[in-house]
């Protein structure tokens, strides 16, 4: 957003009319009727205060526009596209972790077991210990071998 900056223009604060919004940062914006400008008080004093209302101040041009509500439709827009580029961004992200999460899980894997080949076995309902495997599977853990072990949910 391009600002546009006349130090030396001043109006009184009674020709200016609020609009109906208060921007995060504290600041009130002001619309003029006559000059169809959008204004900006500024608070500059220690305490944060705002000027007293009976003076005539310096006020910062922000944009020129017909009526404040398209200004603040300007700035919807504005939030919308940078709301749907930050989600962008995420799903890219996401995207690119869990392409990491799987490359990493292939290469810690000794040996990879392409889906089509795991049994198609319904599950029994029990739950097996490392202690109660069969016993050749116990050897080849006793030896070093690699082995898969599935280990299953336990269902009622």
């Amino acid at each position: 957003m391009e600002y546009e900056f006349e130090e030396d223009y001043k109006l009184a604060f009674s020709d200016l009319q609020e609009i109906p919004f208060r921007y995060r940062d504290g600041s009130v914006h002001y619309y003029h009727p006559e000059t169809k400008q959008l204004y900006s008080w500024g608070c500059l004093d220690a305490n944060q205060g705002w000027y007293h209302p009976s003076e005539s101040y310096s006020v910062r041009i922000i944009e020129r526009y017909l009526h404040p509500e398209e200004y603040a439709e300007k700035v919807r827009q504005q939030n919308e596209e940078t709301r749907r580029a930050v989600a962008e961004i995420h799903e890219q992200e996401g995207k690119y972790l869990e392409e990491l999460k799987q490359r990493r899980i292939l290469e810690d894997c000794s040996m990879y077991i392409p889906t089509s080949q795991l049994p198609l076995e319904a599950p029994t309902g029990e739950f097996r210990q490392f202690g109660d495997e069969p016993q050749a599977l116990r050897a080849q853990a006793e030896t070093g071998s690699s082995f898969v072990v599935h280990v299953g949910v336990y269902r009622n």
